[in-house]
């Protein structure tokens, strides 16, 4: 075990300066999820918002409302207790970047999308060029020399990988890795995080708005919603037998050719839901939806679905 999140939860600040303003939303809420070394983990779900503060939460870049983010660290003792990185001192959680590593597309505003190729990938060890890094991830060496904002969105989540391996972390989180690719470069994309991950041997989560993504480069899928799991199984059954009308509803758009699916206008990001936060667009909806949130059920080896009519689900038509 690398990571173990349990009952993570991160709210929306209020507006205001009023100290006793109640907080505007939710952005996570009551997520558990445990990382394994070496393993590849996908989160899929339509926020990006709710994706990235996932990942700056396991990152340690951002402290959690409540819950738990435990670091085992391989290099200590099994006998030595985990690290809880909320508890750290921001010093500590600064150094384990290079441990736990989060990256995202390069920014290309200002100044930093004038830096060039060479210099954003930085010198690095010795005997570790920018050429080198640049080839690991299959860039031209002729692109060197270009500004950050003269390549393509492929050309840059390729230098944002370049740039993270520096130092191979034991962690790599990818966020937005995937967004506004087309088919061809996300496949490209996933196959080369495949080779990376298999050279390196980092356990390596990210994010996507499309199951697709999961299949082609994640051995475990966790489905998101509303900052809510509302699924979690090995990829290839998740796809084969989806438990959660969400899941379902996702595998739906995917095949219609739809980024994603729409959210209903009277339903916005920070408005509360009661009950299971699906229920507004679920067709098995009913008054248990309403009433309670579901948990977590576990349906099969590895395998939980957050939804109170599991079987039903399995008898709907696909």
């Amino acid at each position: 075990m690398l990571l173990s999140v349990r009952h993570l939860r991160l709210d929306l600040r209020p507006r205001g300066w009023w100290p006793f303003r109640r907080p505007r939303g939710r952005l996570i809420d009551d997520l558990h999820l445990d990382l394994r070394a070496g393993e590849a983990l996908a989160v899929v779900g339509e926020s990006d918002r709710e994706l990235s503060a996932l990942f700056h939460l396991m990152a340690g870049a951002r402290l959690p409302t409540s819950g738990s983010i435990r670091y085992f660290d391989p290099a200590k003792s099994a006998r030595a207790p985990a690290q809880e990185l909320s508890a750290l001192p921001p010093g500590a959680r600064s150094r384990l970047r290079d441990e736990i590593r989060l990256i995202a597309p390069p920014v290309l505003t200002g100044r930093h999308g004038r830096r060039r190729l060479a210099e954003f990938l930085g010198t690095g060890r010795s005997d570790d060029s920018a050429a080198t890094r640049a080839q690991r991830v299959g860039l031209d060496d002729a692109l060197l020399g270009c500004r950050l904002r003269e390549l393509d969105a492929e050309s840059l989540r390729r230098a944002a990988l370049a740039r993270a391996l520096i130092v191979p972390p034991r962690v790599l989180l990818c966020d937005g890795l995937f967004e506004d690719l087309d088919d061809g470069a996300r496949a490209r994309l996933a196959e080369l995080l495949r080779g990376l991950q298999q050279e390196f041997g980092f356990a390596l989560v990210f994010g996507s708005s499309r199951l697709g993504d999961a299949a082609a480069a994640a051995g475990r899928t966790l489905v998101l919603y509303r900052g809510r799991v509302m699924e979690q199984a090995a990829t290839a059954d998740l796809l084969h037998e989806p438990k959660h009308p969400y899941t379902r509803s996702l595998l739906e758009a995917q095949t219609a050719g739809a980024m994603r699916p729409r959210r209903p206008a009277p339903h916005g990001d920070d408005a509360p839901v009661m009950g299971c936060v699906f229920h507004p667009r679920c067709a098995l909806r009913e008054a248990a939806c309403v009433r309670s949130v579901p948990h977590l059920r576990k349906t099969g080896a590895e395998h939980y679905a957050a939804c109170h009519f599991v079987g039903a689900v399995e008898a709907m038509p696909r």
